[in-house]
């Protein structure tokens, strides 16, 4: 059995979500309607336990989809923004210490946060240096077509200064040298831009 998989089956330690493990089947079959009307329903069950169990959930949901690579699937548009924004934010403020409501919030600034609280919790490392690096090479993706840096390349430089010591932390080899090279080479075309 797979990670996902294992993951995947925690989902039955939670007694109230079959109407969520309904909206997933229905999906899975290509029924959107009639998995959009489930996720509604589960909604209200959702608000029904106790915030330690909804928070639980939140946490389980969030490592299915970045196990998947699939958060649109797992963590619903309606579900995020309605549900799972509020809770996070309520939960960040009562437990500024917890990386785990900071990291799902899935925004660079609030993974900065939840990097500082942990920093060697590998999830929340994988996350942020994934958006740090999109981040900046988006500021970089038209450069080579003529177009100029978009952002501030100090700002960018400064930012992996700041943060590349973390790499460190990775603990699986493998991604820890693809993140170093990802960011030697961002940093590069950075100060590139700096010098100009």
């Amino acid at each position: 059995m797979g990670i996902l998989e294992t993951i995947k089956n925690e989902l039955n330690n939670f007694t109230w979500v079959n109407r969520y493990k309904e909206y997933l089947s229905l999906r899975e079959k290509g029924l959107k309607k009639a998995a959009q009307t489930e996720i509604e329903k589960f909604i209200l069950d959702f608000y029904r336990q106790n915030k330690s169990d909804r928070r639980n959930f939140i946490d389980l949901i969030y490592r299915i989809g970045k196990e998947a690579n699939d958060y649109t699937l797992y963590v619903p548009y309606n579900l995020s923004n309605q549900v799972i924004a509020l809770e996070l934010e309520d939960w960040r403020k009562d437990e500024p210490q917890n990386p785990i409501p900071f990291r799902w919030s899935l925004d660079f600034h609030l993974l900065q946060k939840s990097i500082e609280i942990d920093p060697v919790d590998q999830t929340t490392l994988e996350l942020f240096f994934t958006l740090l690096c999109n981040r900046i090479s988006m500021n970089q993706h038209e450069i080579e077509f003529g177009y100029p840096y978009d952002g501030n390349a100090d700002d960018d430089y400064a930012l992996i200064n700041k943060y590349e010591g973390y790499v460190e932390n990775i603990s699986d080899l493998h991604k820890r040298e693809k993140i170093k090279e990802s960011l030697a080479e961002i940093k590069k075309v950075a100060l590139q831009n700096i010098r100009k």
